[in-house]
C-alpha cells in the first residue's frame, strides 16, 4: 500500500516536471547559486582571518601600542622588554605633517617676485597631511615592493596604496607651514623617495584623520630615525609572544588579561617621565630664579652706587653753583672797580690836561714877558712857583695812573684764575657727566636682561612648566627689578640733565670773564 502511494506520488512529480520543465530548473539553479554562495561565504571568513593572521604574524603586527602626551624615554623601552608578559618591545617616532611633493613637474614660469609668489602659492595648494614613521625593526615590519630601503637621513620609502615605482627619486618636503613645535622634531625637512613599500599598519585604505590641515590623512612615509631630532619616542609597540589567532575569543581574552598590567606600567613610565619633565624645569626655573636674584642684586647695588654718585654730583653741582656765583660776583666786583678806575683815568686825563694847557699858557706869559724881564722878575718868579706847583701836581697824576694799571693787571691776573677755576670744573663734570652715561648703559644692559627673562618665564608659563603661583612670583619679581632698573634710568637723567645745566652754566661764566677781559 504505502508502496503504491510512493510511487503515486513519483508519478505525478515526474509528471508536473514535465509540464513545467523551465520553472523547476530556474528554481534548481537558483537554489545551486544559493548554496554556493552561502558555502563560499562560510569558506571565505576562515580563509580571510587566515590569510590576515599569517600575514600579520610574519610582519610582527604589534599586540599593544603605547601612547603618551608627554612622549617616552628612550630607555622605557627596554624596561617593558624585561616584563615577562612582553615578547619584544621596541620605540618608534611619528608625526603629522604638512608636506609639498615635488615630482619635477611643478610650474616653474615667471621670475623675481612674482615667480617667487607663484612657487608660495603653489606650496600651500599642493600641500596634504602625511604621516611620517621612523623605520621598524623587529615590530610592524614593512615589505619592501619596489625600489630599496633608506640608506641616508634624507631618503625615504613612500605608501604602495598611493604611489608607483614612478614617483621613486621624487622629493617630499615638510613645509614651513606647519607649527614650530612640529618643525623642531625634524633633522632633515626634505626626503628623497627611494621605494615603495606596504606596511601591517595600513590594512584599510583610508590612512586616518588628523588634527591639521583638512583633517584627513593622505598616505604615509617611513624615514631612518637619524631624520629625527628629537630624544623621546612618541609611541611604543609591543608584542606578547602569544600563540593565538587574531579574531578569535582567545586573543581576546589573552589581551583583555594583560590590558591592565601594561596600563599600570605605561602609568608609572609616563609619571616617572613626568616628574623627570617636572624636576629639569624646576631646575631651570631655580637656575633663572638664581641668576634673577643674582643680577637683581648686581641691579640694586648699580642702583644704589648710581644714587651716591647722583647725590655726590648733586653736591658736587651745588658747590659748582657757590663757586660760580663767587666768581659771578667777583667779576661784578672786578667790573665795577674797572669802571671806577676807568672814571677816575678820564678824571685824570682831564686834570692831566688841564695842567698842560696851563703850562702852555705859562709859557707864553714866559715868552710874552721876555721882554719885560727886568720889570717882571717878581711875576716871573711867581709865575715860576706856579710852573712848579703845577708838575707837582702832574707827577702826582702820573703816580696815580701808574697805581691805576697796576690794579687792572691784578685784575686781569684775577679772571684768568677764575677762568683757570671754572675750566677745572668744567672737565670734572664732563667726567661726571661720562660716569653717568656708563651708569645708564649698564641700567639699559640690566633691564634687557631682565626682559629676556621676563619673556622665558613668559614661554616656561605657556609650555605648563611651572605653576600659577611660581609664575606670578616670578612675575612680581621680575617687574620690580624693571621698575627699580626704570626709577634708577629716571634719576641718572636728572643728574644727567642737572650736569649738562652746571657745565652749562660754567660756560657761560667764561664767557662773561672772557666779555670782562675784552673790556679791561
Amino acid at each position: 500500500m504505502n508502496f503504491r502511494i510512493k510511487s503515486g506520488m513519483i508519478k505525478t512529480t515526474i509528471r508536473e516536471i514535465k509540464a513545467s520543465l523551465g520553472r523547476y530548473l530556474a528554481i534548481f539553479a537558483i537554489v545551486m547559486l544559493g548554496v554556493g554562495f552561502f558555502a563560499g561565504l562560510k569558506a571565505t571568513k576562515p580563509a580571510m582571518i587566515a590569510t590576515v593572521d599569517d600575514y600579520l604574524r610574519r610582519q610582527d603586527f604589534f599586540d599593544f601600542k603605547l601612547l603618551s602626551a608627554i612622549g617616552f624615554d628612550k630607555e622605557d623601552t627596554k624596561e617593558l622588554f624585561e616584563m615577562s608578559e612582553v615578547g619584544q618591545a621596541e620605540g618608534a617616532v611619528s608625526a603629522d605633517v604638512l608636506c609639498f611633493f615635488d615630482d619635477g613637474n611643478s610650474d616653474g614660469n615667471g621670475d623675481g617676485d612674482d615667480a617667487g609668489d607663484n612657487a608660495e602659492n603653489n606650496t600651500k595648494n599642493n600641500e596634504e597631511v602625511y604621516r611620517v614613521h621612523t623605520m621598524p625593526e623587529n615590530i610592524n615590519r614593512i615589505v619592501l615592493l619596489e625600489g630599496r630601503l633608506p640608506e641616508r637621513a634624507d631618503e625615504c620609502v613612500l605608501d604602495s596604496a598611493v604611489y608607483g615605482a614612478d614617483m621613486i627619486g621624487a622629493e617630499i618636503t615638510v613645509t614651513e607651514h606647519n607649527e614650530e613645535d612640529t618643525l623642531e622634531m625634524f633633522e632633515e625637512r626634505t626626503f628623497t623617495a627611494v621605494g615603495i613599500v606596504r606596511s601591517p599598519y595600513y590594512i584599510n585604505f583610508e590612512r586616518g584623520t588628523s588634527s591639521i590641515g583638512e583633517g584627513k590623512v593622505a598616505a604615509f612615509f617611513y624615514v631612518p630615525k637619524e631624520a629625527f631630532s628629537c630624544d623621546y619616542l612618541t609611541e611604543i609597540y609591543l608584542t606578547t609572544g602569544h600563540g593565538c589567532g587574531v579574531y578569535t575569543d582567545e586573543y581576546e581574552e589573552h589581551i583583555d588579561g594583560l590590558l591592565e598590567t601594561i596600563e599600570q606600567k605605561t602609568e608609572a613610565l609616563v609619571t616617572d617621565r613626568y616628574n623627570e619633565l617636572v624636576t629639569q624645569a624646576q631646575e631651570k626655573i631655580d637656575e633663572a630664579q638664581s641668576e634673577l636674584d643674582e643680577k637683581t642684586k648686581e641691579a640694586k647695588q648699580k642702583l644704589s652706587d648710581a644714587a651716591d654718585k647722583i647725590k655726590d654730583g648733586r653736591k658736587e653741582l651745588r658747590d659748582g653753583r657757590k663757586e660760580i656765583a663767587e666768581g659771578e660776583k667777583k667779576l661784578a666786583d672786578g667790573r665795577k672797580e674797572l669802571a671806577e678806575g676807568e672814571i677816575e683815568l678820564k678824571n685824570h686825563e682831564q686834570e692831566l690836561k688841564d695842567a698842560q694847557r696851563q703850562i702852555l699858557a705859562k709859557e707864553q706869559e714866559l715868552l710874552d714877558g721876555e721882554a719885560q724881564v727886568s720889570r717882571m722878575e717878581r711875576e716871573i718868579s711867581e709865575n715860576e712857583k706856579k710852573a712848579a706847583d703845577g708838575r707837582a701836581q702832574l707827577a702826582q697824576a702820573l703816580k696815580q695812573l701808574k697805581d691805576k694799571e697796576t690794579i687792572i693787571k691784578q685784575q686781569e691776573a684775577a679772571l684768568n684764575e677764575q677762568e683757570s677755576e671754572l675750566s677745572k670744573k668744567q672737565k670734572e663734570l664732563s667726567s661726571q657727566l661720562k660716569a653717568l652715561e656708563k651708569q645708564q648703559k649698564e641700567l639699559e644692559a640690566g633691564r634687557e636682561e631682565l626682559s629676556g627673562r621676563l619673556e622665558q618665564l613668559e614661554q616656561a608659563y605657556a609650555a605648563q612648566l611651572i605653576s600659577q603661583e611660581e609664575y606670578d612670583a616670578n612675575l612680581a619679581a621680575l617687574q620690580a627689578g624693571l621698575q627699580q632698573t626704570a626709577s634708577g634710568e629716571s634719576k641718572l637723567l636728572k643728574g644727567k640733565k642737572q650736569l649738562q645745566a652746571g657745565i652749562e652754566q660754567i660756560q657761560s661764566g667764561m664767557a662773561e670773564i672772557q666779555s670782562g677781559r675784552t673790556q679791561i
